[in-house]
């Protein structure tokens, strides 16, 4: 583990970002305290990323504010296009739907523009965090030291480097909270909308538990996961100009 946080600290993410160093600077900042600047630097890091993708998060948010405010239209669409069979016909209400669009101004690929361009500050992250990795088992935090792991037969993690089952679970806990606390894109499809998100966390958090993560990287997705749903709270409570 020595040998290799030695050569990571001399990597380059994608050959032109120092991650290591990135790191290691947030926690020096509070002196490299075990129980207090490795959770802190995975708050402060989840923090600056999410003031870094604030605006164009934003903008996608008040775009499904837009998208919201035609879902009137686009039921009557559906409704003028069903037969008295209950059969949809697809290709005159697709038809009808993308002239809508085109007449409010509305894009509907432009939503996935601001979201596909957060991707590689994320990607960036993760690999720095990567290159850190075996640095964080100097780190603790509440439950996860070495006195409770051995006490619960490691059951809960000993460090930050390490995969902590609790966590994960508070990690999945926290994604199912931020669905229900999302406001939905389409009221008629409200449950249908909050299940789908309910069982992509359920499935994320299972799959992570096959995955050993360590903690620290938990923890910094936890952060983001509640920087994220007070950023989408904000935003569905501001006002949007009329279309």
């Amino acid at each position: 583990v020595g040998k290799l946080g030695e050569l990571n600290r001399g990597e380059m993410v994608w050959g032109f970002f120092p991650g290591y160093q990135a790191i290691d600077w947030l926690v020096k900042l509070t002196g490299s305290q075990a129980w207090f600047s490795y959770t802190f630097a995975a708050l402060l890091l989840a923090l600056i990323v999410r003031a870094i993708v604030f605006p164009l998060a934003q903008k996608q948010l008040m775009f499904s504010r837009q998208m919201m405010q035609l879902q009137p239209l686009a039921a009557e669409l559906k409704k003028k296009h069903t037969n008295k069979q209950g059969q949809l016909d697809q290709q005159k209400f697709q038809l009808e739907t993308m002239q809508m669009y085109r007449e409010y101004g509305i894009n509907p690929a432009a939503g996935c523009a601001p979201a596909l361009a957060q991707m590689p500050l994320f990607l960036l992250v993760f690999q720095s965090m990567l290159l850190y990795r075996f640095e964080f088992s100097k780190g603790l935090f509440a439950w996860i030291n070495p006195a409770t792991s051995a006490s619960s037969n490691h059951f809960f993690a000993a460090n930050l480097g390490q995969n902590d089952y609790l966590l994960l679970i508070v990690y999945g806990v926290s994604m199912v909270i931020a669905t229900y606390l999302q406001p939905v894109t389409d009221p008629n499809n409200a449950k249908q909308q909050r299940l789908m998100g309910i069982g992509v966390s359920v499935m994320v958090t299972v799959m992570m538990f096959f995955y050993p993560l360590p903690s620290a990287f938990v923890l910094y997705w936890i952060f983001l996961n509640i920087f994220s749903t007070l950023q989408s709270l904000r935003a569905y409570r501001l006002p949007v100009p009329p279309l």
